[in-house]
């Protein structure tokens, strides 16, 4: 069942490859846009977790089981994102987080066919509902 938060509580632990390495941690999120999105008008701002900022180069993005970068979202316009599904945000940390208590804040939003070209916000990285959601998770 999906939460009414943006950040949902299932799905934020540690990841591992092949060999048992802890390579990362993984969150996952759902809009809030009234309808769906293909995934080339989404658009990804900052990922902080614990005061640590992440960029392109650390994160990607799994919808249906397939894994983007930020940039091949830009270009992805057959997959469409469908209001009740989630996301998972993967990021690469060596280690992954601790035990306890991690605060966690996305921002995130999406372009829209009718309000016009794409104009970037270097602080959120959309033009058009750029909002910054924040929740506190825990991995035990």
């Amino acid at each position: 069942m999906i939460e009414k938060t943006v950040i949902q509580t299932r799905g934020f632990h540690n990841i591992s490859d092949e060999n048992g390495n802890i390579t990362g941690f993984q969150f996952c999120i759902a809009h809030r846009y009234y309808r769906g999105m293909y995934l080339s008008q989404f658009r990804v701002g900052t990922i902080t977790v614990d005061d640590m900022s992440y960029g392109n180069d650390d994160v990607t993005f799994e919808f249906y089981g397939r894994e983007y970068t930020a940039e091949e979202l830009k270009k992805e316009g057959k997959v469409w994102w469908q209001v009740p599904d989630v996301a998972t945000i993967k990021i690469k940390k060596s280690g992954g987080l601790s035990q306890g208590f991690h605060d966690i804040t996305v921002r995130f939003g999406w372009i829209c066919n009718y309000i016009g070209p794409d104009r970037e916000d270097p602080d959120y990285g959309v033009n058009f509902g750029g909002f910054e959601h924040k929740k506190r998770l825990i991995i035990v």
